[in-house]
């Protein structure tokens, strides 16, 4: 039997509060002054008259359809994003995550509220990135890839092409695997153009949150992107380096060059 976890005092809470801000501002204030932060040009080339492609949205999902566009060179590709460039010094730091929503790199959206439901009236944010990357850029950077259940129903259903066993090789050809830990290399990209981590050293509060699983009846996964997602494992994040790597970092940067 494992033994019982001690309660946190009230200085070690404060602490785990304070010092991770802390970071995230020190991280910011180092970026902002360090040289060459910005990944690509989004001002310098003159707009044409035409094009082969015109993309609406440089978020998750446009940034790569604009990149894979412009891997064929006797094409012409405009990528129309509404927001502003991606270079803020913030973006880079996955600690400073917290303080990206509900600025004006967020659409600042709004759910509905609902009168006498399990929202009780009140309205639950919903960031959505308005800047180059989408909510790449605003999220919290776990890489979890949909359950291939899901996609293996989309196929059973006549959308051809979408099974999981059809996409793998998509998600495959995208990822870069650069973590510590080792994953199920079948599942796995090693030459894409995005970063995926994970970190080889738990914490205790991960430990902890893993053996909580266990005691639940749940399995613990070494890769959850692998053969089985349904468990408890440790996660992997788009980070490199202890940078964010947004998908216009990963995909327009490369593509702009």
């Amino acid at each position: 039997e494992r033994e019982r976890p001690r309660s946190m005092s009230r200085k070690t809470f404060c602490c785990l509060l304070v010092v991770p801000v802390v970071l995230a501002a020190l991280a910011t204030v180092f970026y902002s002054t360090s040289k060459g932060s910005v990944a690509y040009d989004t001002d310098s080339k003159a707009v044409n008259d035409e094009y082969d492609f015109i993309v609406v949205g440089a978020g998750s999902a446009g940034s790569v359809v604009a990149s894979r566009l412009s891997e064929n060179k006797d094409v012409s590709v405009l990528l129309l994003e509404a927001g502003k460039s991606d270079d803020e010094a913030a973006i880079k730091v996955p600690l400073a995550a917290a303080t990206l929503v509900n600025t004006e790199l967020d659409w600042k959206y709004r759910m509905d509220t609902d009168s006498g439901g399990l929202r009780y009236g009140r309205q639950i944010p919903l960031p959505m990135g308005k800047v180059l990357g989408g909510s790449s850029v605003l999220n919290w950077m776990m890489y979890v890839r949909g359950h291939p259940a899901d996609y293996d129903s989309w196929a059973d259903e006549g959308a051809d092409g979408w099974s999981y066993k059809d996409v793998l090789p998509f998600f495959k050809k995208s990822e870069k695997y650069v973590g510590k830990r080792p994953v199920q290399k079948e599942f796995h990209g090693f030459d894409g153009p995005l970063p995926v981590s994970s970190d080889s050293v738990l914490s205790q509060a991960h430990q902890a949150f893993l053996n909580a699983g266990q005691d639940a009846g749940y399995k613990i996964l070494d890769d959850y992107n692998g053969e089985s997602m349904i468990g408890f494992a440790p996660t992997q994040f788009t980070i490199k380096g202890g940078e964010r790597w947004s998908t216009a970092r990963s995909f327009l940067g490369p593509a702009s060059e």
